[in-house]
């Protein structure tokens, strides 16, 4: 990817820095250009999916191309609000670590028993905060309903089962010089989920990276490599309940539902064998007696 003071290298051993100024001075210049590009984009994709018969009804595509369209021009927007707002410059966008010609490698998440687990992937947006540490974002294009849980009191949702900011602000500790330590040394790192549509609401819901997040990210990692190295991680759907459409095509791949399997789990989490596992995710299960030591 060619550099240009819009588009800094997103890796040169190390992270780049342009300035808050010259980055302000450079969007103030091109972001009327930007939005029109971005539009540009979008009608070619919208096209192309119309050509492809993959729209479905032609008034209801109508509608549904009018909100994309319209959410790409709020992003905008919204994007302008944050930045200013927090004061952020923006540093990289799909940031690679642990993938091939990503110039990091892959970032090793210690689990209480001492073992290393390396992950590998990729940070959808970084941004240099004001005070020098950085603002990681994961987008989302969907609803906020599955992430409310997410936040500072309950970082890894209210079951201890969403590890993706937590394991991106690991990775970006790691990639800023400091060993994987988010906030151990130097300014903060925080990350977040922007639903970055009407249907979200451009809600966004994230937290600060603190030590005690990364030491529960290890928790996490530790009792579910446990659970696979003992061949014991059996399904564990969410409780049935009428939705009109299906939230997990994995969990329930006929859209017969998952009350069957939802009652499997109910009877295989009482074996002993799971109590670790069970303790951590559903905790209730524990303390009403459900579950056999």
């Amino acid at each position: 990817m060619p550099t240009t003071p819009c588009r800094p290298p997103l890796w040169s051993n190390g992270w780049p820095a342009p300035t808050p100024t010259s980055w302000r001075a450079c969007w103030a210049s091109s972001r009327s250009t930007a939005r029109r590009r971005l539009r540009e984009l979008a009608e070619q994709r919208c096209d192309d999916a119309e050509q492809r018969g993959a729209t479905g009804h032609w008034m209801l595509w109508r509608r549904d191309r009018q909100r994309i369209l319209g959410d790409l021009d709020r992003f905008v927007d919204a994007d302008d609000a944050r930045r200013a707002k927090r004061g952020l410059t923006p540093l990289a966008a799909e940031q690679p670590f642990g993938v091939a010609g990503a110039g990091a490698g892959p970032v090793a998440i210690p689990v209480p028993d001492g073992r290393l687990v390396w992950v590998r992937g990729r940070i959808d947006r970084v941004d240099r905060r004001g005070d020098g540490g950085l603002a990681l974002v994961d987008y989302k294009t969907g609803k906020a309903d599955g992430y409310r849980d997410v936040g500072a009191e309950q970082p890894l949702g209210a079951d201890g089962t969403k590890l993706q900011l937590a394991v991106y602000g690991r990775a970006a500790g790691e990639l800023d010089g400091r060993g994987g330590e988010a906030c151990r040394s130097g300014p903060g790192v925080d990350s977040a989920y922007w639903f970055v549509s009407s249907r979200g609401d451009f809600a966004v819901k994230g937290f600060e990276v603190t030590d005690e997040v990364l030491d529960e990210l290890g928790q996490a990692v530790g009792v579910a490599t446990d659970g696979i190295a003992a061949g014991a991680f059996p399904p564990r759907p969410p409780t049935p309940q009428w939705r009109p459409y299906t939230p997990c095509v994995y969990c329930d791949p006929d859209d017969l539902g998952t009350a069957d399997r939802r009652r499997d789990w109910e009877r295989v989490r009482q074996d002993g064998a799971l109590a670790a596992y069970v303790a951590y995710v559903e905790p209730e299960a524990l303390e009403s007696g459900h579950t056999q030591r």
